[in-house]
């Protein structure tokens, strides 16, 4: 016991050594430092070179056209006057001092949207001997990105996140992409454990302070850590020997892929003089990194694409209710516009409000509306064709011809065929027409015949006739029958110009359906040909519109002309 107790004095002891050297280098290092000046001997160009961690994609709004991402801002420089010789100091080979109180370079997010150009949170610069400064800040962005929506939701956007230094000009600080191995880092780097959704380790060190500790956070004595590497592995790069009064946390974190957008180039560059300034002009410098990113259309397949696509499917098929069916045929094909206007609406307040594109589900939507429209008009056509009668149009040989000869065979139609000759056997028909042609009869014969017209409604017109004959035939002579069929001639003469009067009214009534019948056949034929039409044209543009997205694909160079991948080889 006496031994754990006597190396705890010493390990106590040595910390508190430990933290004494480095407080009395930190107040010789900010003794006379002056953070708004810039650490440079005479006209000296200060070289700031910077590297873009990516955690998170968060989103892109395409409505305000804005990304939002999650990133870590590396910075290094050198300032002299942050320099030591670590022999007097125990050999401090790390301090870390407050952002706050050290000079900065300014770089910003210029194309932000929402006027935070600074970083989320000022954490401490790690400071070597030699004087070089590690910056590894944290920052939420909501940048500005130009959405082209030709062919949303299967289109690809280039965003970007322009960095540069808003107080001091290219005569003065250099902007760099960070060197690493020898190797110009011409990318945005993305850590696989804190991106693509795998379990990563971190260690927070919580430091007690004491009252005559420094106002700012020190590293354990002995530690070590990569001003080259990633913001993860700097963490894991502080495992030393712990100081006396520090806790050490350990906690699991777990950052998903983002589920709309996939990486397809993340290339980065360093612009001098853009188009709008003159080639004499060298203040102006920017490191741009690009964010190439591909949309993941699965979401707006399943909501909006496939039901869209189902419900005008559903528009089609009323070309198989009956031609005469037209009101509900014209129901069914507006309550389907009505659900392809409630999609577009949708999609309308998805996409920004531009007038320079129209997306490609909007212009599918606008095209399975037209399709609708038309399956309107055309129900309406053929209802109107199908209830035509020969007293208001009269049909011509040339259209009985096309549609009930040759349109029929190339549609498959089975067609009744006419048969030459003597006229088809007369239906039964309701005994109201014969009535009707009846009456027309007793108006159409003599007002003298209607004198007997009780006696003949009571006995019936042959019954008198056969009387009179019968008459001729019981008196046995042939003088007789001649005398009763002479009396009996005007009755038999008016009972056979009834029949044949009542035989061709039932004929032209046969002719008059016969014709009626042949206009509705019309209106099927319409009705099967724009079915074709109807069914060709929404198969054939759908399968267009797709065929037209899976082509639209991010390019497989990040600039066109440069075969260079700006990947880490």
């Amino acid at each position: 016991m006496r031994g754990h107790g006597l190396l705890l004095v010493l390990c106590t002891l040595a910390g508190v050594g430990c933290r004494n050297q480095e407080e009395k280098l930190f107040q010789d290092l900010m003794s006379n430092y002056n953070r708004d000046l810039r650490p440079a001997r005479g006209d000296e160009i200060i070289d700031v070179s910077l590297k873009l961690t990516l955690t998170n994609l968060i989103s892109l709004n395409e409505r305000e056209e804005t990304l939002t991402t999650n990133v870590w801002i590396e910075m290094q420089w050198t300032d002299y006057r942050l320099s030591w010789d670590p022999k007097k100091y125990d050999n401090i080979q790390l301090l870390r001092v407050p952002s706050t109180m050290v000079w900065l370079p300014d770089v910003v997010l210029e194309n932000n949207i929402d006027g935070t150009f600074e970083i989320t949170l000022y954490t401490n610069v790690l400071v070597s001997p030699d004087g070089s400064i590690y910056w590894l800040p944290p920052a939420i962005y909501r940048s500005v990105c130009v959405i082209h929506v030709t062919y949303f939701p299967f289109d690809w956007q280039n965003c970007t996140m322009v960095f540069q230094s808003q107080t001091y000009s290219a005569n003065e600080i250099n902007l760099l992409l960070t060197v690493e191995d020898g190797q110009t880092v011409e990318w945005i780097f993305i850590d696989p454990e804190a991106f693509t959704g795998t379990m990563a380790r971190s260690t927070v060190l919580i430091f007690l302070r004491s009252s005559s500790s420094v106002g700012h956070s020190l590293v354990p004595c002995g530690a070590h850590a990569n001003h080259q590497s990633s913001p993860s592995s700097l963490h894991w790069g502080l495992e030393a020997q712990w100081p006396t009064g520090t806790v050490g946390l350990t906690w699991h974190h777990h950052n998903a892929e983002n589920g709309e957008w996939a990486i397809k180039h993340r290339p980065a560059r360093k612009i001098i003089n853009s188009d709008h300034f003159t080639p004499d002009d060298i203040q102006y410098q920017q490191i741009i990194f690009y964010l190439i990113i591909q949309r993941k259309p699965l979401f707006y397949i399943i909501n909006i694409i496939v039901p869209c696509v189902l419900i005008s499917a559903m528009g089609v098929l009323v070309y198989f209710l009956p031609a005469k069916a037209g009101g509900q045929k014209c129901t069914v094909s507006i309550n389907v516009l009505l659900a392809q206007t409630v999609f577009l609406f949708l999609i309308a307040q998805k996409v920004p409000e531009t007038s320079q594109a129209v997306p490609l589900i909007g212009k599918y939507l606008t095209f399975l509306m037209v399709v609708t429209v038309v399956i309107v008009v055309n129900a309406v056509i053929v209802l109107n064709v199908s209830l035509r009668t020969p007293n208001t149009h009269s049909m011509s040989q040339r259209v009985r011809q096309v549609f009930l000869q040759l349109l029929p065979r190339y549609l498959g139609m089975a067609m009744p065929e006419e048969t030459p000759g003597p006229p088809q056997a007369i239906r039964r028909r309701s005994s109201l027409g014969l009535m009707v042609k009846a009456d027309e009869y007793m108006l159409w014969k003599a007002r003298t015949e209607l004198l007997f017209e009780k006696q003949k409604e009571r006995d019936g017109l042959m019954k008198t006739v056969l009387e009179k004959i019968g008459r001729g035939l019981e008196s046995g002579s042939t003088q007789d029958f001649c005398q009763s069929l002479e009396e009996a001639g005007p009755e038999i003469r008016a009972c056979v110009e009834a029949c044949n009067y009542i035989a061709n009214a039932t004929r032209e009534q046969n002719d008059f359906g016969s014709e009626s019948e042949e206009w509705m056949m019309v209106g099927q034929v319409i009705d099967r040909v724009c079915f074709f039409i109807m069914a060709s044209l929404f198969v054939c543009g759908t399968v267009g519109i797709f065929l037209v997205a899976h082509f639209n694909q991010a390019p497989a160079l990040p600039f066109p002309g440069d075969p260079k991948l700006y990947l880490p080889e």
